[in-house]
């Protein structure tokens, strides 16, 4: 009869020694996989951070990230809107999804509206430069030479 490291046996007793059942999965109570030997820990400080804070401590956050936002902070416009909007997502455009010229015209229009309502101008002007760029560059509509 095998050893419990030695693979040479006739399987059930390498399958119960290295903690799987006879299907190769590991068994109830196997000692190999026992998960992350962190994530209780981790649950526990989880639990206290939310224990700690308040609804008014997330808005303050938020409040404050805007301020830092609307003073040109680059990464803070990224984290404010990454957060507000969702993170932008690589383009996969087919033929039949092409974006038309009206189309970027319109999502253009909107996007500064709300860049300029919100940033300062030079943050604007940075955002609106690289988005302009973008739709030049998926619709060709010659924004970036006007």
């Amino acid at each position: 009869m095998a050893g419990p490291l030695d693979p040479v046996g006739d399987g059930g007793d390498a399958a119960a020694a290295n903690g799987r059942d006879a299907r190769g999965r590991f068994a109830q109570g196997n000692r190999i996989a026992r998960g992350n030997p962190l994530a209780r820990r981790v649950a526990r400080l989880r639990a206290a951070l939310l224990r700690a804070i308040e609804p008014e401590d997330i808005e303050a956050a938020v409040r404050a990230l805007a301020l830092r936002a609307q003073t040109g902070d680059p990464a803070a416009v990224r984290e404010l809107l990454d957060r507000a909007l969702g993170k932008p997502e690589a383009l996969d455009l087919r033929e039949e999804d092409t974006i038309t010229r009206r189309d970027a015209v319109e999502l253009g229009r909107a996007l500064a509206e709300i860049v300029r309502s919100h940033c300062s101008p030079r943050v604007a002007a940075a955002i609106l430069e690289d988005v302009t760029r973008a739709l030049d560059s998926v619709a060709g509509c010659g924004f970036a030479s006007r």
